[in-house]
Parts: C-alpha cells; sequence; structure tokens
C-alpha cells in the first residue's frame, strides 16, 4: 500500500487528511491523524481536568495517558507529591521512566548517580535501573511520570478514587 504524504500541521490542508482517510485512517481532531496501519490509534486531546484522579500512596496521580489509549507505547501520569515524600529505592522492570519536573523540586539517584531537577528540568531513568526521588523544600512538587512501556500506571489505576484533585489528607 502506497503511503500518502504527510499531512501539514495545519487544519486547512483537507487533501492531505483526505489522503489518510482514504487508507482508514479518520482524524480524531483536525490536525491529528491516525498512523497508517495502526488499527484505533488516533491523535486525541487530553484536556486539562480529564484523566483518572486517584490517591496513590498519600500523593494525587491523574492517569492522564495511559497504554490503553496508545496501543501500550506510552503512560503519563500527573503528579503532584507532599514536600518530604520519598517512594524509597525501586525499579521499574522493563520501563523507562521520565520524569518531567512542573513546579517543585526533585533530588534522587539513578543508579549510583545523584541528580536534582526543578521546574522544566526533564530526568530520564533507564529501565531495570534502581532509582529513588525526594521532594525538596517546603511546597509540594508536579510533574509528569512519562513511561515507555506502560504499566505502571495500572498500579496506580488500583489505587482509590481522589475525592478530590488535591492532595489527600495524611493517612488517607
Amino acid at each position: 500500500m502506497e503511503r500518502p504524504q504527510r499531512a501539514s500541521a495545519r487544519t486547512n490542508d483537507v487533501e492531505a487528511r483526505e489522503a489518510w482517510r482514504s487508507v482508514g485512517c479518520p482524524g480524531t481532531v483536525p490536525g491529528f491523524l491516525e498512523v497508517p496501519g495502526e488499527v484505533g490509534m488516533g491523535g486525541f486531546v487530553r484536556r486539562a481536568g480529564d484523566g483518572d484522579a486517584r490517591w496513590f500512596f498519600g500523593n494525587l496521580f491523574v492517569i492522564k495517558v495511559g497504554g490503553g489509549d496508545t496501543a501500550g507505547r506510552v503512560s503519563v501520569i500527573d503528579c503532584t507529591s507532599p514536600p518530604g515524600f520519598e517512594p524509597g529505592t525501586h525499579v521499574h522492570v522493563g520501563e523507562d521512566e521520565i520524569f518531567y519536573v512542573l513546579e517543585g523540586r526533585l533530588e534522587g539517584r539513578c543508579g549510583d548517580a545523584s541528580w536534582a531537577a526543578a521546574a522544566g528540568d526533564l530526568v530520564f531513568i533507564p529501565r531495570d535501573t534502581p532509582h529513588n526521588f525526594t521532594v525538596m523544600g517546603q511546597a509540594a512538587a508536579r510533574y509528569l511520570l512519562i513511561n515507555s512501556p506502560p504499566g505502571f500506571e495500572e498500579e496506580v489505576a488500583a489505587a482509590p478514587p481522589a475525592q478530590a484533585l488535591t492532595l489527600p489528607a495524611p493517612g488517607a
């Protein structure tokens, strides 16, 4: 099957969108198109406030994208953690992990190396690597947690639903 030319980001590129649709790839949002040969995998927008909010070990974790949304490629969790939170050293078997810090400050270890990250910084943790982190300072930290392949979000989904989009009360 011949692939149509890639559509530009402009939403008025009707010819390109029609070419993609002709091979069975309808755009789910104007300007976002499916990749030929990937059934059910289309672009989408997850709005602010959308997602599965859970209180996970004293944190607010909002699953924005899970493996079921991305054909098993990636998960994204919007995390808010209280000052001093530290999950202890752990390993994600077979999953790479990325922290993208939105607010606050994190410090941690990846294998034998130390790291520190503040708003706008990104930390990559390779799969099967022991790592940890601590929320530093007096304020909560907010960060995106990105895992590939996905799977961690399934553990989060088993936690109690958040009663509000806030940190849970201590002990909740």
